[in-house]
């Protein structure tokens, strides 16, 4: 999906809540993810308007730890005025996905809509 800079994915942004699910590499989020943030905003003020006040949940899959992938994305989207919630997903090669988890997830962020 290609989207110029004009118009903005309005679907999207009417959203109260997002799960972002973005893997971590090297203990950082992809760049894909930081630059979807900034997408089609000028300035700090129409980032701020789009994001402040949103409500997001964060999980991530990881070949190594993946805590330094979720902390670098809770400071981007906190920067941006989102409410994270507590609660995170975190998978490895290891450590399975916990489906009980997953569904208090999006039970509270249904809650939190």
């Amino acid at each position: 999906m290609v989207f110029s800079r004009s118009h903005r994915p309005s679907k999207i942004l009417d959203l109260k809540v997002f799960i972002i699910i973005a893997p971590e590499y090297n203990g950082v989020v992809p760049p894909v993810l930081y630059n979807a943030m900034w997408y089609g905003h000028q300035d700090q003020q129409k980032i701020g308007e789009t994001f402040t006040e949103k409500t997001v949940g964060l999980a991530t899959h990881s070949g190594g730890g993946g805590t330094k992938g979720l902390k670098v994305m809770r400071m981007m989207f906190q920067h941006l005025g989102v409410n994270v919630i507590a609660r995170e997903i975190l998978t490895t090669y290891d450590k399975p996905l916990n489906e009980e988890t997953a569904n208090n997830m999006i039970i509270q962020l249904i809650k939190l809509s």
